[in-house]
């Protein structure tokens, strides 16, 4: 699981990344204040943000910013090595 954090621009934590057991890029936002839970937590089912537009589109309309062209190069990597498992190790029988 890869993780990149930078700031929002009211002080906030954010920290995006590629979670390969689930197939699926992730945001955890913390505004600036003293809860510790994340106020903004996305990509926590499998496959759910596949693309790093989509998961960038999310962080612009949640939080007004955009995520650095640097991190984004490291998501798009992030994904070619490792692209996910969670299809291919689980499989569902729709039938039942």
């Amino acid at each position: 699981m890869s993780r990149y954090g930078f700031p929002d621009q009211n002080g906030g934590d954010v920290v995006v990344g590629w979670d390969p057991p689930m197939a699926t890029y992730f945001l955890q936002a913390e505004f600036a204040g003293p809860d510790d839970e994340p106020a903004i937590w996305c990509g926590l089912s499998p496959c759910e943000i596949s693309t790093v537009a989509d998961l960038d589109l999310i962080v612009r309309r949640a939080l007004g910013v955009v995520i650095p062209d640097s991190i984004q190069h490291h998501l798009k990597r992030d994904q070619i090595r490792d692209p996910g498992r969670f299809a291919a190790s689980h499989s569902f029988d729709l039938e039942r």
